[in-house]
This record gives C-alpha cells, sequence and structure tokens, in this order.
C-alpha cells in the first residue's frame, strides 16, 4: 500500500505525528475537505503499521463521513484474526455521517459472521 515504506517504528511514528497535526492545523484553517484527506491517510498508516491499540480511536474521528477508510481498518482487523477489535472499529464509527446507514449494515453483516470488504456484499 500507500505507507508499506515507512519501515522503522520511529519513522512511522514521525508520520503518525506529522498527520495528526496536518488534521487539526487544516481544521483550524476551516479547511475541511483536506483536514478529511489528512485523516484518511493517518488510517492508512496506522492501518499498515498495524498499530491496533490506535484503530478505534482514529475510527471515532472519522466517523461515518467516508466509508471506504472504516471498511479498510476493519478489513485490517480481519485479516489479523482479531473480529473483536474490527466490531470496535464499528462501534466507533457509528455516528451521525453521510454513510451511517452503509457502515451500520456492514456491521450488522460483521455480528453474524460475514464480512466482505466488497461494498456490494
Amino acid at each position: 500500500m500507500l505507507f508499506e515504506d515507512v519501515h522503522s517504528s520511529g519513522q512511522a511514528d514521525l508520520c503518525i505525528e506529522h498527520l495528526r497535526r496536518e488534521v487539526a492545523a487544516l481544521l483550524d484553517d476551516d479547511l475541511e475537505y483536506q483536514s478529511e484527506e489528512a485523516l484518511t491517510f493517518l488510517g492508512q498508516v496506522i492501518a499498515e503499521q498495524e498499530r491496533y491499540d490506535e484503530f478505534e480511536a482514529v475510527a471515532r474521528q472519522m466517523g461515518s463521513r467516508a466509508w471506504r477508510r472504516i471498511v479498510h481498518l476493519v478489513d485490517r482487523a480481519m485479516k489479523r484474526r482479531k473480529k473483536a477489535l474490527a466490531l470496535k472499529v464499528f462501534e466507533a464509527a457509528l455516528t451521525k455521517g453521510d454513510h451511517l446507514d452503509f457502515l451500520t449494515k456492514k456491521y450488522e453483516k460483521l455480528k453474524r459472521g460475514h464480512w466482505s470488504p466488497d461494498p456490494r456484499k
């Protein structure tokens, strides 16, 4: 993926902290779209680096405004056989947003034991 070249833990930490600051700074400047893009990148880095302890918090920050980034986190957790974490990611993200209904349906399917990152399933 995009950030697989961030090998050392120190480099990943720097990247994550930089993105967190960017998300906040862009929001402070009323640049909502750019802030959302930076938040998506932050989620990608956290997922690629398998920072499982940060999945739930970043999902809470993301909410249900965009579905792909939540599905990406859930899929990474499921690929590593961490269903409880995947459920927590959904629960954290299920807040008011444009994709609440879609994510709720994916969450309910996962609770029943059916997971696919494909939006059609």
